[in-house]
């Protein structure tokens, strides 16, 4: 799950509207929509309001919206990619009790 589907899977389950969300960080409801839909990709800055708003670690946030390092392996970088995936099914399972590959 990428970090925009994540960010709207998020938003939703917690009943919020796209205008909804982009009031409570201060961006545009238009900006929301191209995040979720992985056309733009919000700032660390704006990452810190998503998680605030959302009630959710910020660090993870910021861990899954990264790329691997450019100095890890081809088989580190998938041991990356896994952590990252590992997060979102822990940030999923918070928040329904189910993991990705669930919702």
């Amino acid at each position: 799950m990428k970090l925009g589907q994540l960010l709207k899977f998020i938003r939703t389950s917690k009943e919020m509207t796209q205008k909804e969300m982009a009031s409570l960080i201060g961006i545009s409801q238009n900006y929301l929509s191209l995040i979720e839909s992985g056309t733009k990709n919000p700032s660390s800055d704006k990452l810190s309001d998503f998680a605030e708003a959302l009630q959710i670690s910020k660090d993870a946030l910021i861990f899954v919206s990264s790329n691997p390092p450019e100095e890890l392996s081809g088989k580190d970088q998938k041991k990356y990619e896994q952590l990252q995936n590992n997060i979102v099914s822990l940030l999923l399972f918070e928040l329904t009790g189910e993991t990705e590959n669930n919702a």
